[in-house]
């Protein structure tokens, strides 16, 4: 983990530069006596209070002893002291970051302006810019640490999702694909970037990925559930079936196989079963995002009635969705879709123009905002917003393919 390696360096400095001679502190600090530091520390700050390699030693004997808001304290007060002392920030950094403190962003800034080559603080960094949601800020850090990042089981995985979310889905799939070589155990990596694929709408590069997967891992559940999601995209209906069967008998939960039967028959316009499998499985799990989402695209399917009970459901279930997961683009399109078919035009427009602002690609979105735009008056608006779609239809006509490298 990053944290472990900046207390690493933190100590090794501290032991290599000394504080001012004294053997029995570093001694003490080597073998983990914190008890005996803290006491050694504090004797020397009786007589300099504000020497920071002091300070510094008391932060990191404060650390082993778990006593961390004292130690963050003690390596304020050493910068305080000296404002650059690189050793004080990494002690900082390492609590800071491992509690995901507010303030580890803030020391790690301050250590970057005075070491930006620090390949473990660009990726830490990195990680903390994702977690806030800003992934293009994630990508330069990550970049700028690659190294590190690329070594790393938690910044490389985060470092490929935010390639895929910045519209960089080649580069996201070398990324996947190193994960893959590295572990091939892990389940987790063949499920990216199948999903990555499919997304791609490369199908035959998905069902490559999916079959090694089920070689190396053939009781996973997850995987037969996107196998049998890119058999029922490709027609084949009685394989998807099976697959989504199988996927029920391996998960006792039938999290998975009930999503894709669910799915599956709502793409057939078997819209009763897909109801039906879906409300099961949410009695299971009602806040389940992906679930309702696919209860009320099962629903929307077919026309409903304003007022009516599928409408009210569709809507519930809709608004869970977004609940759970606010940028879920597909959802916003989806019940501006459903407040469209009732005649509730002004809902339905802020539905869909929520969606195109995360997602202006979105063709379904664009398409449904240049009806409801035309049935509100704005025939201008509208005519842009086909142009728009227009555009996008030709400009991926021909789409180039994502191949393994």
């Amino acid at each position: 983990m990053f944290a472990s390696s900046i207390k690493k360096a933190t100590v090794l400095f501290v032991l290599i530069t000394g504080v001012h001679g004294a053997d029995s502190l570093q001694e003490a600090l080597r073998n983990k006596r914190y008890q005996d530091a803290l006491a050694l520390a504090d004797a020397m700050l009786a007589h300099q209070q504000y020497d920071p390699k002091a300070l510094t030693a008391r932060g990191i004997a404060l650390g082993g002893l778990g006593r961390n808001q004292e130690s963050i304290a003690a390596f304020e007060k050493a910068l305080r002291a000296a404002p650059k002392f690189v050793p004080a920030l990494q002690g900082a950094i390492e609590l800071t970051y491992r509690s995901r403190d507010q303030r580890a962003a803030g020391f790690l800034s301050r250590l970057l302006q005075i070491s930006p080559e620090n390949g473990v603080a660009q990726a830490m960094a990195g990680v903390l810019a994702f977690e806030s949601g800003n992934c293009a800020l994630a990508i330069q850090h990550f970049e700028r640490g690659m190294t590190e990042t690329a070594s790393n089981a938690q910044a490389y995985p985060l470092y490929g999702a935010c390639l895929l979310k910045t519209d960089r889905p080649a580069d996201a799939v070398k990324v996947y694909e190193t994960l893959l070589a590295h572990n091939p155990r892990e389940e987790r990596n063949y499920i990216d970037l199948a999903a990555l694929y499919i997304q791609q709408n490369a199908l035959e590069a998905a069902a490559r990925v999916v079959d090694e997967g089920l070689r190396n891992l053939p009781g996973s559940a997850r995987m037969y559930s996107i196998r049998g999601v890119i058999h029922a995209q490709t027609g084949r209906a009685q394989e998807a079936a099976a697959d989504f069967n199988l996927a029920n008998r391996l998960d006792a939960a039938q999290e998975y196989g009930a999503a894709g039967l669910g799915l599956l028959y709502t793409e057939t316009k078997q819209t009763d079963l897909a109801i039906s499998v879906l409300r099961d499985r949410l009695t299971k799990a009602p806040g389940d995002a992906m679930l309702n989402y696919l209860l009320a695209q099962a629903i929307v399917n077919e026309p409903v009635d304003a007022g009516s009970p599928l409408f009210h459901e569709a809507r519930q279930a809709l608004e869970k969705t977004l609940r759970a997961q606010p940028e879920f683009t597909k959802a916003h399109t989806l019940l501006g879709k459903l407040y469209a078919q009732v005649g509730e035009n002004t809902k339905a427009l802020e539905e869909l123009e929520l969606a195109t602002k995360q997602h202006r690609n979105d063709r379904t979105a664009l398409s449904q905002l240049a009806i409801v735009l035309r049935r509100l008056g704005r025939a201008k608006e509208a005519a842009a917003v086909l142009t728009e779609l227009r555009q996008l239809v030709v400009q991926s006509s021909q789409p180039a393919p994502i191949r393994a490298q």
